[in-house]
């Protein structure tokens, strides 16, 4: 039996016509007509029924092609169509040039930098946070110094590396211990040039006077621009001035006198600012003297602002 196969597909590779050839001029084809879900709807058998072949015949047609088509699929060399298509389950033996175990570690690269890396263990760490944990609050949170230690020595005047050079050479010129026993250019020792000084017993003796040694002297202030006592009277007792300076603030007379009203013991006419000074008179001399249990009175002729200091002593009336 021979028999000839015609087919003709459309683009996407669905079966149109199948023509069968049977003899010489004996035919019969085969319509397909899909539906939209790409199924096979109708087909449409055009020719003779007695050219159809028989069951035998096309069962050996059949397997005729479909060991044809094995074969051709078996050199298939083109790439699968690209999108989802299936081709089953594939298994592949991966041979021995997979086993991980053959295959040679690194040397150097990434992963040699990191094993030279001096990483924390867990007792290091453990470490750090004993120490951590140590602290109660964020340091950000702690208010800088105001004062204290560091701002007693930020004002500090610290010599600098300038100004100690400078002292340095200042200390060189300085003589030492060595240096004082040659003096312009003699080799003699300056302490060979010293000899011992005595200077003798003091002949006599030294005795007290009653009436100077033992006076009691006492300043006296007087600042006011009215008239005032310099110093109080003193019950039994007379005021010696022994020293006195004057300062005058503007145009005034000043008076010393005997007490409030009194005899005056001494004047001064003043124009703005000038100013007079009795030196010391030491006693028993003195410069002016009240009555008994009589004070030491200033009297100014004018609200003039006068300074007075005065040195005084007070003494019975012998």
């Amino acid at each position: 039996m021979s028999m000839r196969v015609e087919t003709r597909r459309d683009d996407n590779g669905r079966l149109l016509n199948l023509t069968i050839y049977k003899g010489t001029a004996k035919k019969v084809q085969l319509q397909f007509d899909f539906a939209q879900d790409e199924f096979i709807d109708t087909i449409k058998f055009i020719g003779r029924k007695e050219d159809l072949p028989s069951a035998s015949e096309i069962v050996a047609l059949i397997s005729a092609k479909f060991m044809e088509r094995v074969q051709t699929l078996g050199n298939i060399e083109d790439a699968l169509p690209a999108g989802t298509n299936s081709i089953g389950q594939v298994t592949a033996n991966a041979g021995t040039n997979l086993n991980t175990s053959l295959l040679a570690l690194e040397a150097g690269g990434n992963l040699a930098t990191i094993a030279g890396k001096d990483f924390a263990t867990q007792t290091t760490l453990a470490l750090i946070k004993a120490k951590t944990d140590n602290l109660d609050v964020l340091l950000s949170t702690r208010a800088l110094e105001a004062g204290g230690n560091l701002a007693a020595l930020v004002a500090k005047d610290y010599a600098t590396q300038t100004t100690l050079a400078l002292l340095k050479t200042r200390a060189d010129l300085l003589a030492t211990e060595a240096t004082l026993g040659t003096v312009h250019g003699h080799v003699d020792s300056i302490d060979g040039k010293i000899t011992a000084c005595n200077t003798g017993a003091v002949a006599g003796s030294l005795t007290q006077s009653t009436k100077h040694d033992s006076k009691v002297y006492a300043p006296a202030i007087f600042d006011a621009a009215a008239s005032g006592a310099l110093i109080a009277s003193a019950a039994g007792k007379v005021t010696k001035l022994h020293a006195l300076a004057i300062q005058a603030q503007g145009t005034v007379i000043v008076n010393l006198n005997n007490g409030v009203g009194g005899a005056s013991l001494m004047e001064w006419s003043f124009q703005a600012r000038e100013g007079a000074v009795l030196p010391l008179a030491s006693g028993p001399a003195y410069w002016a003297v009240t009555s008994v249990d009589t004070s030491l009175y200033v009297t100014l002729s004018a609200a003039v602002q006068v300074t007075i200091t005065a040195v005084v002593s007070r003494d019975d009336a012998s």
